[in-house]
């Protein structure tokens, strides 16, 4: 018996050991290897990849100050345990101003729920915690200077400060967000674009260029400047031959799309889907963009020293027509025999050796205006496929990714029948059963 027993106490001493010693090796890897998984349905606890990006490459610290009421920290917190999960670069403290009015004083804190972004000298406030703001103030605070973008104007191209469908308003928000300094600029009035300007934008001119004004951006490249163009069916011939020269053959036509009329556009809306994965700009893209009045291109050759291709293109379903191409009886006709069917190349880009190979030049031309325009900018992918291209054009590569979207309630709601449902289950139904299995089990037991 006594054997028994002491084989007993000796096999209880070894589990124990071991659920002990299990217990804390998985403590170890824990604490060194983590992961989180997130089941809610609309990923609320997932980063966007452009954030998590970001992060993983951030290369100095950050602080944030949070100056929160204790107990009204929580959901602000939630996010800055996401954005540490990704960056050991990442520390936050939260303050309570009313136990810290010196503290208060010093940053000016006029109401509580202010946070603070901190990266050596660089201070940037933010006043509502949400992932797309908190990292648009990590993209401040993280760089020493802002990219500065002129919007070339004075031949019909699109108002930065226009409202409605057509302006590109909603643009500019989503730059000056991405830390770019953006403007109007008249080229004629100089005739020369500044060296330190950033990137040029070309945002679908309507009429013909000076002379002098076309070779002050073929000089601007020479000294390795950036562009954009957008193209509309009505840019001047000019602009174009001009762009075939940098191996962008625009075509003057404009395509349709039978398939957008499945997602609720007319076959003037060319939905894009198909990409140069090998192409920085759009590596890993994968969200459906939407180019309205649209016209194609062919990518390749340009002048020497260069590098040259589309990147966004049709699907096969598509096809350039003629332009000026009247519509019968609200449809318009395609001829096999004349018009071009897709694939068909609608954004293209390029890099130029420039400055005897010092220098590097680089443009992308769009066969789009509309597709940025306050209208069309906020549809699928439209906004990241811009703006991954400007990262791309002012080489800030961290910048190019799917973005974080702006929050969005998701609220339940219940008909009558689903009301009173829900409340004779969990009022009624569950605590009557869990009656009548406690009452059995009693009865038994007795």
């Amino acid at each position: 018996m006594k054997k028994r027993s002491l084989h007993y106490n000796i096999n209880t001493a070894i589990s124990l050991v071991l659920v002990l010693g299990i217990a804390v090796i998985l403590g170890i890897l824990g604490t060194k290897y983590h992961h989180q998984w997130d089941l809610t349905a609309n990923k609320r606890f997932t980063l966007a990849p452009q954030s998590v990006k970001i992060l993983k490459n951030l290369k100095d610290e950050l602080l944030i100050k949070a100056f929160y009421i204790k107990g009204t920290e929580r959901s602000a917190e939630d996010i800055f345990k996401q954005f540490a999960y990704y960056s050991p670069m990442i520390k936050y403290e939260f303050i309570d101003p009313n136990k810290d009015p010196r503290l208060a004083r010093e940053y000016e804190i006029s109401q509580p729920g202010t946070v603070f972004v901190l990266c050596g000298k660089n201070r940037e406030k933010l006043m509502q915690v949400s992932e797309e703001k908190l990292i648009n103030t990590i993209i401040k605070a993280t760089r020493k200077e802002k990219r500065l973008v002129y919007f070339l104007k004075g031949h019909g191209e699109r108002g930065l400060n226009i409202p409605g469908q057509q302006g590109l308003t909603a643009l500019k928000e989503a730059l000056e967000k991405e830390n770019y300094e953006v403007e109007d600029f008249l080229l004629m009035r100089r005739q020369s674009v500044p060296e330190r300007v950033s990137l040029l934008v070309v945002a679908g001119p309507l009429t013909k260029f000076q002379p002098e004004e076309l070779e002050g951006i073929k000089n601007y490249f020479n000294t390795g400047g950036r562009a954009v163009f957008l193209i509309d069916i009505n840019t001047p011939k000019q602009v174009t031959d001009f762009l075939t020269a940098y191996g962008f053959q625009v075509d003057d036509d404009i395509i349709i799309d039978p398939s957008s009329q499945m997602v609720g556009a007319n076959y003037y809306v060319a939905m894009v889907a198909e990409y140069d994965q090998s192409f920085p700009i759009t590596a890993d893209f994968n969200l459906a963009c939407f180019f309205p009045i649209c016209r194609s291109m062919k990518a390749g050759g340009g002048p020497p020293a260069s590098y040259v291709k589309w990147v966004a293109r049709t699907s096969q379903y598509t096809w350039g027509i003629d332009k000026n191409r009247k519509e019968i009886n609200g449809q318009i006709k395609v001829d096999p025999r004349k018009d071009k069917r897709g694939p068909l190349e609608v954004a293209a880009a390029g890099s130029y050796q420039v400055a005897d190979g010092k220098k590097e030049a680089r443009i992308v031309v769009l066969g789009s205006t509309d597709f940025i325009a306050n209208g069309s900018i906020g549809l699928s992918g439209n906004r990241d496929f811009f703006l991954n291209c400007m990262g791309w054009l002012t080489q800030q590569e961290d910048l190019i990714s799917i973005r974080p979207k702006a929050e969005e309630n998701t609220p339940v709601f219940f008909n009558t029948k689903q009301k009173y449902g829900v409340f004779f289950f969990g009022l009624v139904f569950l605590p009557l059963l869990l009656t009548i299995i406690a009452i059995i089990i009693f009865i038994r037991r007795r």
